[in-house]
C-alpha cells in the first residue's frame, strides 16, 4: 500500500513539474520578453553630441550619434541644443527604449529607439511647444534611415 502512494505522490509531482514548463512556455510574453529570452541582455542605447557651427541664421545645430553597445551610429545633424531624454525631465514615451531630443526656438525633434513587437525600430518624430490657446505637441514619428545591425530588424 505504502508502495502504491509513493508511485502516485511521484507521479503528480511529475505531472506538475511537466505542466508548469509547457505553461511557462506557452504563457504569452510582454512586450521585449521575448527579445530578452532570444539574447540574454538587451542592448544600453547611449547618446553623443557635438556641438556644430550655427548657420546662416545663426541657429545653433548639432551632430547625433547614437551607440548601441557595438556600434555608434551617426544620426545626421538637427536643427537646436540636443539632449538625452534620460539626463532631463522630460519622459520617454510608451515603447520608447531610449531618446534624444534637438530643441530651438519653440519645437525640434526627438528620435527615438522604441521596441515594437519585439523588434527594435529607430524612429523620428516632431515636437512643438504649446501656448495658451493649444497644448504642446509630440508625436508624428518615422522610421529613421539608420538601421542598428546586430540586435533585431529595424523598420
Amino acid at each position: 500500500m505504502k508502495k502504491h502512494v509513493s508511485i502516485t505522490i511521484g507521479f503528480v509531482v511529475l505531472l506538475g513539474i511537466v505542466g508548469f514548463f509547457l505553461f511557462t512556455s506557452f504563457a504569452p510574453k510582454k512586450d521585449g520578453e521575448e527579445f530578452q529570452s532570444q539574447t540574454e541582455t538587451r542592448p544600453v542605447f547611449t547618446w553623443r553630441f557635438e556641438a556644430l557651427d550655427t548657420d546662416e541664421f545663426f541657429t545653433p545645430r548639432t551632430q547625433v550619434f547614437l551607440h548601441d553597445g557595438v556600434y555608434e551610429h551617426d544620426l545626421g545633424v538637427y536643427e537646436g541644443s540636443c539632449f538625452s531624454i534620460s539626463e532631463s525631465a522630460w519622459k520617454l514615451l510608451p515603447d520608447e527604449i531610449s531618446g534624444a531630443i534637438c530643441w530651438w526656438a519653440g519645437g525640434g525633434k526627438e528620435v527615438g529607439v522604441f521596441l515594437r513587437n519585439g523588434i527594435f525600430t529607430l524612429e523620428e518624430g516632431f515636437i512643438e511647444e504649446g501656448n495658451e490657446e493649444s497644448s504642446g505637441f509630440r508625436g508624428d514619428f518615422t522610421p529613421h534611415n539608420i538601421s542598428i545591425p546586430g540586435y533585431a530588424e529595424v523598420r
